[in-house]
């Protein structure tokens, strides 16, 4: 996990093709036992190595007052991948990310209005349409809408979460 401090629209945008650009490896080391050789005391015990992945798998989206108008950055989110990767992209292999998204609301009891609304939402500001074959509905697949929690008397905070349509990813923006 590495956390960015950038613009949320140019980042999206940027990030997927840095990534796949960059190679990164991190070792990590155990300490020497207690009964091991004084004069090995600067040795350490390579325990693991550890590569960056080439692709994100989440994208957490945590400003709930404007988060959702970010998502318009992900249309076309590989479609420049063909220029690094070549035309024999088998794209059932490639990973499309968890998309997570922050959110207000209004309250209610049950919250399904709102998880329904949330959704309809994130589909709009992605030009999915609405009765297309690719939806994103509450506990549908990856999809879920979470209750996060109360910010004021008739104002809640969710969380959804789903992955990102191939028909997003791939669309030129």
């Amino acid at each position: 996990m590495r956390p960015f401090n950038d613009d949320g629209l140019k980042f999206i945008r940027s990030s997927t093709q840095d990534l796949l650009n960059t190679s990164h490896t991190v070792h990590i080391y155990g300490k020497q036992s207690r009964g091991a050789d004084k004069n090995t005391k600067d040795q350490k015990v390579l325990l693991k190595t550890v590569e960056q992945p080439r692709y994100f798998s989440h994208y957490v989206m945590n400003l709930p007052a404007t988060a959702i108008t970010f998502l318009p950055s992900f249309i076309g989110l590989y479609s420049s991948l063909f220029d690094t990767l070549g035309s024999d992209i088998d794209l059932e292999k490639l990973p499309l990310p968890m998309v997570h998204v922050y959110a207000f609301s209004t309250k209610s009891e049950d919250n399904v209005a709102q998880s329904q609304e949330l959704c309809e939402e994130a589909m709009r500001q992605l030009g999915m349409p609405l009765d297309g074959n690719e939806k994103i509905e509450p506990d549908v697949g990856d999809t879920e809408v979470w209750d996060v929690r109360d910010v004021a008397p008739k104002k809640r905070m969710f969380c959804l979460s789903f992955r990102l349509p191939k028909s997003v990813a791939w669309r030129k923006p």
